[in-house]
C-alpha cells in the first residue's frame, strides 16, 4: 500500500482532534479535515478508515504520496 501523509491537530475550541490526508484533499473535495476523534489515536484510526474507503472506490488513479524529508537531529541545530 502507498504511504500517505496524515496531519492531525488538536482543537482546544472543539475539544477534539481533526485530521486530514493532504494527498486526498482534492479527491475528497472537502476543503478541510475529513476525520475527527476525541484522542489523537481515534482521529488517526478514523483517517485510515476514510483513506482505505476512498482507495477502494476511487475512479481513476490514486494520488501520489507526498514525501517529506526530516532530520533526526534533536540538538536544535538547523540541518
Amino acid at each position: 500500500m502507498n504511504r500517505y501523509s496524515l496531519l492531525i491537530q488538536r482543537s482546544d475550541e472543539d475539544k477534539c482532534y481533526f485530521g486530514v490526508c493532504p494527498e486526498f484533499e482534492s479527491v475528497l473535495n472537502m476543503g478541510g479535515p475529513f476525520c475527527h476523534g476525541t484522542t489523537w489515536a481515534d482521529a488517526a484510526r478514523e483517517a485510515m478508515i476514510v483513506v482505505k474507503g476512498v482507495m477502494e472506490t476511487i475512479d481513476g488513479p490514486l494520488p501520489e504520496p507526498q514525501l517529506y524529508e526530516y532530520s533526526r537531529r534533536n540538538d536544535g541545530a538547523k540541518s
